[in-house]
């Protein structure tokens, strides 16, 4: 009973349940379609968490930040504004990435791109849950949309024949689907209001927060997800998929980062700067201690254990027992880079966020070829771990 009334043990079962989903995901493709398969189902996953990147910037940053401190009165009225343009931003997100496939060419088939609207309505749905403190039943959509998703890809690779990469897209698609649109009939939980006013009254109040984390999410997406994407054009899709491999192995620890990047922002907008700043002192001692010990086990045992999950990598073995530490040192800047971030959405200096973001995507740009033709996927490890440095000693100069 003390498990269920205890919000940090259900934000960790969550976070836990959608983190190893994800890396069930990545090793049954990498055993069963191969790191070919991983690598072109990494390119479309980074085009949908860019979307979901500017969802959070542009809507539920500023919610999770505003919602507590907005007079009763107005709530309810700017949760619906919000849900409205949930809705349109839906729409806008698929004409774009029908628009990019046209160039890129995800898959072979159109249907499976679809699957970008129900991820972000479900993921939507999951930080509202967050917000009004209804653990139980965010545990639940998340298991229903992510635990029965990756149930229904082993049962398939397991049982039927000539799965390919848009068959695991095209489950998802259904499972989360049908998780969004039940979770909506039983709650009637995306009530909108699509009048001029109201619209415009939440894009106003959404503004002076979101407006420079939203330009902070394109100047983000030229770090780690440029990179990567960049390293399948470049290398091809069987060394993106190597990456995503050592992304996920270490991953596990997105867990905690991804409680970590929707709670802060809750529990600093109930602190001043003062007990804020505290926080993140603690916060940054434990995280010095726990990146030195994650640092010694990915150098001793850290490609066993690549290898025991995902199978074969002897041919990858030299970019792999160098990629392995780095990737534990991005993690831990990446985990500084939020403390700081958090803070910085609550005193709504967001601009300090743009400014960062945008300095780390000016040197990642101007180093990429050279790091990625030069040290293949060690090159883009390398990138990626400068790009988080610069924001984050960006983040210290600015207090």
């Amino acid at each position: 009973m003390y498990l269920f009334k205890n919000k940090k043990i259900l934000l960790l079962l969550d976070q836990a349940n959608v983190s190893a989903c994800n890396f069930l995901i990545a090793v049954l493709i990498a055993r069963f379609l191969g790191a070919s398969s991983l690598g072109h189902y990494a390119s479309f996953q980074i085009a949908i968490l860019f979307s979901l990147s500017i969802m959070g910037s542009f809507l539920l940053s500023p919610l999770l930040a505003k919602y507590n401190n907005t007079e009763i009165s107005w709530k309810e009225k700017y949760l619906k504004g919000t849900n409205s343009l949930l809705l349109l931003f839906c729409i806008l997100s698929c004409i774009v990435i029908f628009a990019i496939d046209h160039f890129i060419c995800f898959f072979s088939k159109a249907y499976p791109l679809f699957f970008i609207v129900p991820y972000l309505i479900v993921e939507y749905f999951r930080k509202v849950l967050l917000l009004k403190e209804k653990y139980i039943e965010m545990l639940f959509l998340g298991g229903f949309s992510y635990t029965l998703s990756i149930a229904t890809v082993l049962f398939s690779f397991l049982f039927l024949k000539d799965i390919d990469i848009e068959s695991v897209v095209i489950i998802q698609l259904v499972v989360f689907s049908v998780a969004a649109l039940t979770y909506y009939i039983r709650n009637d939980c995306l009530q909108c209001d699509f009048s001029i006013w109201s619209l415009k009254r939440t894009m106003n109040a959404n503004f002076k927060n979101g407006k420079w984390l939203f330009l902070s999410s394109l100047t983000q997406w030229f770090g780690e997800p440029y990179l990567l994407f960049l390293s399948g054009q470049v290398l091809g899709p069987a060394y993106l998929g190597i990456l995503r491999m050592i992304q996920n192995l270490v991953g596990l620890l997105n867990i905690i980062i991804q409680i970590a990047d929707s709670y802060l922002v809750i529990f600093f907008s109930k602190l001043d700067e003062t007990k804020i700043n505290k926080v993140i002192k603690k916060y940054t001692y434990i995280t010095v201690l726990m990146g030195l010990l994650g640092l010694l086990l990915s150098i001793f045992y850290g490609f066993d254990v690549l290898e025991t999950v995902f199978g074969d990598l002897s041919e990858y073995y030299d970019d792999v027992i160098i990629c392995l530490p780095i990737y534990i040192l991005i993690y831990f800047f990446q985990f500084l880079v939020i403390y700081s971030r958090a803070k910085f959405k609550v005193i709504e200096k967001t601009d300090v966020i743009f400014k960062a973001t945008s300095l780390a995507m000016i040197i990642t740009v101007l180093l990429s070829f050279i790091l990625i033709k030069t040290l293949g996927i060690v090159g883009v490890s390398l990138g990626v771990l400068i790009n988080w440095c610069a924001v984050y000693f960006y983040f210290l100069r600015k207090g």
